[in-house]
């Protein structure tokens, strides 16, 4: 391996101190903050963060990678009481017990299985929470279609957030929605006057297909193991939410999910689709990662596809004023936008803006 420069080095030191000093401090994760700190001035932890692609997290790959390899072969290695998402026990105090000497002994006993993971693999955090909004909101779509979907998402990763009705939701309304036997159930807090619609029979989903650029598989351990891997170990109850998102996902055949970009995929895509339900395309936190010219291109995609066959269109996309919102396209022109709210990021709470 031909080492990282001085340059890429020093930006991967500036990352890593940026999750222990903002991202994970504070007491939100404080083992992940402790050895994100230690990384950002050992020289073998940053060489091997240094191999990870552009664009992606260095940080999140290389403790990854170290997880996924903890998980997978060593869960009797000293370092794996630093992880109550593998061991399901309290985790050491990191200041009176500090993992990095454990950490550091991992990295060089592992150093090519670390470095070969941080090159190959993806961050993919799948945040099965989003499906809080998303469940209303493809109902909306439902509603406004006046027909059963076809629901096409752009970036789904393994495909959790393209099987929203397979999980249950507690909206704080008294009863739970969604499917009632689910072993997944989704709280978030309703804000604002308004109140979506959760009791009106979901959003009849008759089909359905993803596209990725980096697709995992639901089916296999190992894709599994990684995206439990991305979480941080001091987060167990988020690792119990995704284990029992892989068992509810899983209660059904699994929708394809096609490597390559919309545009390669979207027009055979559209022809597939049972004609007698309306094609609903979206995405999450997905068009916020494009150049401001591929998120023109990617509009101009959907409504010149819209020419054959009519689309909504639903974005919720960070940074985007309205934030959650479905657009009607039909003829190659927008017939309407439907502003629906606003939601946290791993839908916590959402506020529904729309009366209808």
């Amino acid at each position: 391996m031909t080492a990282p420069s001085l340059e890429r080095t020093t930006a991967v030191a500036a990352a890593f101190t940026a999750v222990a000093e903002r991202r994970a401090a504070g007491g939100y994760a404080p083992v992940y903050a402790a050895m994100a700190a230690a990384c950002a001035t050992d020289p073998t932890a940053l060489d091997l963060a240094a191999r990870a692609s552009d664009g992606q997290n260095p940080p999140s790959l290389l403790l990854g990678a170290v997880q996924y390899l903890l998980a997978r072969h060593h869960q009797g290695h000293p370092l794996a009481r630093f992880y109550p998402v593998l061991t399901g026990q309290p985790a050491p105090d990191p200041e009176a017990d500090a993992p990095w000497p454990d950490l550091r002994a991992f990295l060089a006993e592992h150093r090519d299985q670390v470095a070969e993971i941080v090159a190959t693999r993806l961050v993919q955090t799948h945040e099965v929470g989003r499906c809080a909004y998303l469940y209303p909101a493809l109902t909306a779509a439902r509603r406004h279609a006046d027909a059963p979907l076809a629901a096409v998402e752009i970036g789904p990763s393994a495909g959790l957030t393209l099987v929203p009705d397979r999980y249950a939701y507690d909206y704080g309304t008294g009863s739970t929605v969604g499917a009632p036997d689910s072993p997944l159930v989704l709280a978030s807090e309703l804000r604002g006057p308004h109140r979506p619609p959760i009791h009106d029979g979901g959003p009849e989903i008759v089909w359905r297909a993803g596209i990725d650029l980096n697709p995992l598989d639901l089916a296999d351990a190992e894709d599994r193991t990684w995206l439990r891997s991305l979480i941080w170990p001091d987060h167990p109850d988020r690792a119990s939410r995704l284990d029992a998102a892989f068992t509810a996902a899983r209660t059904g055949a699994l929708p394809p999910i096609y490597r390559g970009t919309a545009a390669q995929h979207l027009p055979a895509l559209l022809e597939r689709a049972p004609a007698e339900a309306v094609v609903c395309v979206y995405h999450t936190a997905v068009t916020a990662h494009f150049t401001p010219k591929a998120r023109t291109e990617h509009a101009d995609l959907l409504r010149d596809l819209s020419k054959t066959r009519r689309i909504l269109w639903l974005c919720a996309e960070p940074g985007e004023d309205p934030r959650l919102r479905f657009t009607d396209l039909d003829g190659g022109h927008s017939r309407t936008e439907v502003v629906l709210g606003d939601y946290h990021p791993h839908g916590a709470w959402l506020d529904w803006h729309h009366p209808g």
